[in-house]
């Protein structure tokens, strides 16, 4: 999301012919981002494999709130990281595990799904898709709103298993924006605008359906309760 609005307000500020002011005003939002990174706790997972229990505790309160059963999460933590700590992970155990195995199939769904909808070809090509419009206003001027729906990786996969898939799903996001970035022309030449932004249409639209039928709700749950129902688990 903040990536979105940070490429929104980069589009607000190019109406501005002030070089100057709209590179100081991209400053305020990183200072911003760094003060906030200062008093924002280190993650739970983070603070334990550091062996901060008692800063992993506090950690945990300021995410979950108070009234959180923190040290029953900390246990499972405290698990997870056992059994990562004793297994060196391969990708036969991230194929192997249904878990595991539907874990990777979604966060590539969603990465494949998220560049195929089109967006980057969107922002990359931004004056061209104007002037092909037949816009009477200088392209350079316009605002484009463009929505990312991100699912963070790291909310799914086990310990063992997550530098491995993680790799993976951003390797595969990235070759995703570069075909896109690369077909579009291409697309657009022999296709024509309309048929392009057609085939973009469909992958939004079976991205929104793979989204609710497979994309498990990850909210207020533990990584081992998301795990169980990746699982089968009920």
């Amino acid at each position: 999301m903040f990536l979105t609005l940070g490429i929104l307000y980069l589009y607000c500020l190019g109406l501005s012919t002030y070089t100057v002011i709209a590179i100081g005003c991209l400053a305020v939002p990183i200072l911003l981002l760094v003060l906030f990174f200062l008093v924002v706790p280190e993650t739970p997972i983070y603070l334990m494999k550091s062996g901060n229990n008692k800063k992993a505790e506090v950690s945990l309160r300021f995410y979950r709130g108070s009234r959180y059963d923190v040290p029953l999460e900390l246990a499972a933590i405290q698990r997870e990281i056992d059994a990562a700590a004793r297994k060196k992970a391969s990708f036969s155990d991230l194929v192997s595990s249904r878990a595991n195995l539907r874990a990777l199939i979604i966060s590539l769904g969603l990465m494949v799904f998220q560049q195929f909808s089109g967006v980057n070809a969107v922002i990359f090509y931004s004056n061209d898709i104007f002037k092909s419009a037949g816009s009477t206003l200088d392209p350079g001027n316009k605002l484009i709103i463009l929505l990312h729906i991100m699912l963070r990786r790291s909310l799914l996969g086990p310990l063992c298993v997550k530098g491995i898939a993680t790799g993976i799903a951003v390797a595969v996001n990235w070759i995703g924006a570069f075909l896109v970035t690369l077909c579009f022309g291409f697309l657009v030449r022999h296709f024509g605008s309309a048929a392009t932004f057609w085939i973009f249409t469909v992958c939004c639209v079976v991205g929104t359906v793979f989204t609710f039928m497979v994309v498990p709700e990850t909210k207020g749950k533990t990584l081992a309760q998301i795990q169980r129902e990746l699982g089968g688990e009920k």
